[in-house]
């Protein structure tokens, strides 16, 4: 493997400390894997984090936890990154997520539990068996993902619960994808229910920035969903 000098390295130092050209180009990650776990609910504030937040790796929401995005919280990951919510996390999205330099990133993972309903069980911690996605406002925001919302990697993970009111879907490849999943009453055993996820004001839409090499797919990617409701949503392609 062939390094740099000693003195190639200060130069090159010297001549990034003179440019805000090159400056702008230079990632200073603020994590690199990060797990949310516990009760206590996380908040991601612009406050916190005027700057937004550049992530090296993945996020993970463990079962009962929750993460809290803020409006006006720019979340930025590389290439693979992606944000998982395990069965039973809750993520609040008000803020953006996209990828690092107008790239692109894998997206969010929604993880459920195949076999168990989407409604609470009150008498359970967490009182939800599925992950939950919960997006609101008009800062609410998916850009640049492979998928913007995978629900389910796999067929026993599917069943997470996605509710995006006002959010907008902007250069995915593919905005929202049901893994095939079918919804139970809890109290009525073999009777099928409708999926609880919906989509209210929505806008997915792609530009002459879509960043990925391979060609738009779909908005919403619906594998034997029960249901779903989705009202007063907008698709625009380039």
């Amino acid at each position: 493997m062939q390094y740099f000098t000693p003195g190639q390295g200060q130069r090159m130092r010297d001549v990034i400390a003179q440019s805000s050209l090159l400056q702008a180009f230079l990632v200073d990650f603020d994590f690199t894997d990060v797990n949310i776990t516990g009760q206590t609910p996380v908040v991601w504030s612009a406050a916190s984090y005027p700057k937004g937040i550049n992530i090296a790796g993945d996020v993970v929401i463990s079962s009962g936890a929750t993460l809290t995005i803020e409006a006006g919280v720019v979340v930025r990951f590389v290439e693979m990154g992606r944000l998982v919510v395990r069965p039973g996390g809750t993520l609040n999205l008000h803020g953006t997520l996209t990828s690092q330099c107008g790239k692109t990133w894998r997206g969010v993972e929604v993880w459920g539990n195949s076999i168990a309903s989407q409604y609470p069980d009150p008498t359970s911690i967490p009182y939800y068996a599925q992950g939950r996605l919960l997006a609101s406002g008009a800062q609410s925001r998916i850009e640049n993902a492979e998928i913007a919302v995978l629900v389910g990697p796999t067929f026993d993970k599917s069943g997470g619960i996605v509710i995006c009111e006002d959010t907008k879907f902007l250069n995915n490849r593919v905005g929202v994808r049901f893994t095939p999943y079918e919804n139970k009453f809890p109290t009525l055993p073999g009777k099928k229910a409708n999926n609880l996820s919906r989509f209210v004001g929505c806008s997915f839409l792609t530009d002459g920035f879509y960043p990925h090499e391979i060609q738009f797919s779909a908005f919403l990617d619906l594998d034997h969903v029960q249901k779903l409701f989705v009202l007063k949503n907008m698709g625009i392609g380039a």
